[in-house]
């Protein structure tokens, strides 16, 4: 008798390949709400890390002669843009198609735009002061005044970038969150 075997007779089958998780297990599904809060919670400190950050363009602006008393500004407010385009990518890749998490990414971006701006000139004048007033004291000190002051000078180009940086949010967002 001959061990050989017949040359068209099947190899055994391969072991089919694993699902994405352990041991071929299949990943668990998050939830809707968890979803929701976990794109919340990583938008807003997208905001907050994102407002701080442009605080500090927004201070880089500002040039100052301390023995001629004289200031200029250059306001970067494109960047603004960038800031809403961040907040909006987080929410939109973690949120999905979750409109009204949209929505929330562009009033989170207007908050994080508007709070760097004003910090930011606060920590002008903090600079420009040497301290005699507190960066903080922009929110504190008669802060109404502060924004209606801040809102007449700027021209009607800083306006259309100010508006542009929650657009930009809405816009990261549905274009992440569509790509599910």
């Amino acid at each position: 008798m001959s061990t050989e075997q017949p040359e068209n007779s099947a190899a055994p089958a391969a072991a089919p390949a694993p699902a994405d998780g352990v041991f071929g297990t299949p990943e668990p599904q998050q939830s809707g709400a968890n979803k929701t809060l976990i794109a919340l919670g990583a938008g807003l400190v997208a905001a907050v890390i994102a407002a701080v950050v442009y605080s500090y363009v927004v201070k880089a602006g500002y040039d100052f002669d301390l023995d001629k008393g004289e200031v200029s500004i250059t306001r970067y407010t494109y960047a603004a843009i960038g800031v809403g385009a961040l907040i909006g990518a987080v929410i939109g890749k973690l949120g999905g198609r979750n409109i009204a998490l949209w929505i929330v990414g562009a009033v989170l971006a207007a908050v994080a735009i508007l709070f760097g701006e004003l910090y930011g000139a606060g920590l002008a004048a903090d600079e420009m002061t040497k301290g005699e007033v507190s960066a903080f004291s922009i929110f504190t000190d008669g802060l109404v005044d502060n924004i209606k002051g801040w809102a007449d000078a700027l021209t009607g180009k800083e306006w259309a970038f100010l508006v542009l940086g929650p657009l930009a949010a809405v816009a990261a967002s549905f274009k992440l969150g569509s790509d599910d």
